[in-house]
């Protein structure tokens, strides 16, 4: 193998893009039988870019991981539970989904569903921003410091071409 063909090199990566290289070179270091400089220069980029690729996940909105949507959920499951129609044994009935089925107390579900989107109003408008948002910040350019060969032609044939077009992008 030879460091010395591996240099550092500045690049331009929307945040997507970043992620899905960090995430690639994570799958083909774990490869048997790939070229011994591109295992070298990915580990090299994946140690220095490991912070950058933390700090883009964090960046990322999941309601699943949003406490007050958790929140709101439970609270609006409660809800769900007590306005359910009941049958003679007092089991709740349920449609074909195994969805709880409210029409007994439809206004009054209504009316405390309509209070608590009140109460989480601005969890649940972020809730409902999320694609755009995570579209729009996953978009966004982001520099990077990878490792890779100094020119295209000094990088060996079995690199696979995903590597390749991240590492020299701006001459494609």
């Amino acid at each position: 193998m030879n460091k010395t063909a591996i240099v550092e090199k500045n690049i331009q990566l929307t945040q997507l893009e970043f992620k899905s290289y960090f995430e690639t070179l994570n799958k083909y270091i774990n490869v048997n039988g790939i070229n011994s400089e591109l295992t070298y220069a990915a580990v090299k980029t994946i140690k220095a870019l490991e912070n950058d690729y933390q700090e883009v996940l964090k960046g990322i909105y999941n309601p699943d991981n949003d406490p007050k949507f958790q929140e709101y959920k439970q609270e609006a499951q409660k809800i769900l539970i007590s306005k359910a129609d009941r049958d003679e044994q007092g089991n709740i009935k349920v449609d074909a989904n195994k969805t709880p089925i409210v029409t007994e107390q439809i206004v009054e579900y209504q009316n405390e569903m309509k209070e608590l989107q009140e109460k989480f109003a601005d969890v649940l408008q972020k809730v409902n921003g999320a694609n755009e948002y995570n579209f729009n910040y996953l978009n966004q350019p982001r520099d990077l410091k990878i490792y890779t060969w100094k020119s295209i032609e000094e990088v060996p044939n079995e690199i696979p071409g995903v590597i390749m077009y991240y590492m020299f992008r701006e001459e494609f």
